[in-house]
C-alpha cells in the first residue's frame, strides 16, 4: 500500500513539472498556436476549437463545444489551421463563454458572423484583425464588460444589432469606410456617452441608438441623408443635437423620450414632421422647423410641454395650410409660432 501511494505522488510530481517545463497548464493556458500546438501548453487546436472548410479553400473557426464554459480568460486565435488560413468567426462561434475577458483575432480574420462573441458578458477586450471588413448581427451582443473596441478602416458593415446591450461601451467611432450601419446596432447602450460616424454612412437605421440613456454627443458624417424611425428615442441624456443640412428625411418617433433635449433646429431639406417625433420631450423649448416643410403629422409634439417658441421658415398662411390636416399635432395652443424665420 505504501509503494503505491509513493508510485502515485511520483505520478502527481511528474505530471506536474511536466506542466511546469511546459509554461502553465492547459486549461488556464492563454493559448498562442504556432501552427496547429500551442506553444504554451502543446494543447492543439482541436482541443479548444472547432475548424470548417470553406469554400475558398480557408478555414471558419468557433469554440469548442466541450469548451465553451471553460475557456481561458485570454484567447489569441489562430492564424491557420492544417496549413491553410482561418479567415472567419463563425455564427455562433463563441456564444456565452462567459470566462473570456480578452481575444486578439489574427489578421487572417475577414469576417465575423452573426452573434461571434455575444453574451461573453466578461469580455473587457478585443482586437480586431486589421483586414476584417465585415461585423455581423449581434456580434457583440450583450457583452456587458466591454469598454471600448477599435473599429479597423478595413470594415465596410457592422450588422444589425450588433453592439446592442453593450451597456460598458461609453464611445464609439465609425470610421469613413462602413456604409451599412444596421438597425438597432447599439440598441440600450446605456453607459454609450459619445458616438462619431464615418462619411460612408447615409442611413441611421431603426432603433439605432434608442435607449442609448448616457448619450450627449453625436457627431454625424458629412452624407447622412435619412435617420428611420426611433433611431434616438429615449436617450434621455440628450440635451442638443446638430443635424446636418444633408439630411433630408427623419422618420416618426426619432426623439421620442428625449426628455432632456432643449433645442433643435431641423434643416432645410426636410419636408414633413412624422408622427411622435418629438414625443414626450419635455424639456423641448424651441424648435426651428423650414419653411420647406409640408406637413405635421399628428402627436408630433406630445407631451412637450415647455415648448413656448416655434421658429418658422414659412409665411402664416403655409403654416396653417401644413397643419390643415393634422388632428392634433400635439403642440400648445400658448406655444408662439414665429413666421418669417430665417436662420
Amino acid at each position: 500500500m505504501k509503494r503505491l501511494f509513493l508510485n502515485i505522488l511520483l505520478l502527481v510530481l511528474l505530471i506536474t513539472s511536466i506542466f511546469a517545463l511546459s509554461g502553465c497548464n492547459p486549461e488556464n493556458c492563454k493559448h498562442e498556436f504556432e501552427g496547429d500546438n500551442c506553444k504554451r501548453c502543446h494543447v492543439t487546436a482541436d482541443n479548444c476549437f472547432e475548424f470548417t472548410l470553406l469554400d475558398n479553400d480557408t478555414y471558419a473557426i468557433k469554440v469548442s463545444k466541450f469548451r465553451t464554459y471553460n475557456m481561458p480568460a485570454e484567447v489569441k486565435i489562430p492564424s491557420k489551421y492544417n496549413g491553410k488560413p482561418v479567415t472567419m468567426v463563425k455564427i455562433n462561434g463563441f456564444t456565452g463563454c462567459k470566462s473570456i475577458v480578452k481575444v486578439e483575432l489574427p489578421d487572417t480574420i475577414t469576417y465575423l458572423d452573426s452573434y461571434a462573441f455575444s453574451s461573453c458578458t466578461s469580455l473587457e477586450e478585443i482586437k480586431l484583425s486589421k483586414n476584417i471588413t465585415f461585423i455581423g448581427g449581434q456580434a457583440f451582443y450583450n457583452c456587458t464588460s466591454l469598454k471600448e473596441i477599435s473599429i479597423p478602416k478595413s470594415v465596410e458593415t457592422i450588422g444589425m444589432g450588433a453592439f446592442e446591450k453593450c451597456t460598458s461601451l461609453a464611445k464609439f467611432t465609425v470610421p469613413n469606410t462602413v456604409t451599412a450601419l444596421g438597425d438597432g446596432a447599439f440598441q440600450s447602450c446605456t453607459g454609450l456617452k459619445s458616438v462619431e460616424l464615418g462619411d460612408g454612412i447615409t442611413t441611421i437605421g431603426v432603433y439605432t441608438f434608442k435607449g442609448c440613456t448616457s448619450l450627449t454627443d453625436v457627431n454625424f458624417g458629412k452624407n447622412i441623408s435619412t435617420i428611420n424611425s426611433a433611431a434616438f428615442s429615449g436617450c434621455t441624456s440628450l440635451k442638443n443635437i446638430k443635424i446636418p443640412k444633408t439630411v433630408t428625411s427623419i422618420s416618426n418617433s426619432v426623439f421620442s423620450g428625449c426628455t432632456s433635449l432643449e433645442k433643435i433646429t431641423l434643416p432645410d431639406g426636410i419636408t414633413g414632421i412624422k408622427a411622435y417625433t418629438f414625443n414626450e420631450c419635455s424639456s423641448l423649448e424651441s424648435i426651428v422647423i423650414p419653411g420647406s416643410v409640408a406637413y405635421i403629422e399628428d402627436n408630433a409634439f406630445k407631451g412637450c410641454t415647455k415648448l413656448n417658441n416655434v421658429y418658422y421658415g414659412g409665411s402664416e398662411e403655409n403654416w396653417n395650410r401644413i397643419t390643415l390636416f393634422a388632428i392634433d399635432i400635439g403642440l400648445k395652443s400658448s406655444a408662439i409660432i414665429h413666421y418669417n424665420y430665417s436662420k
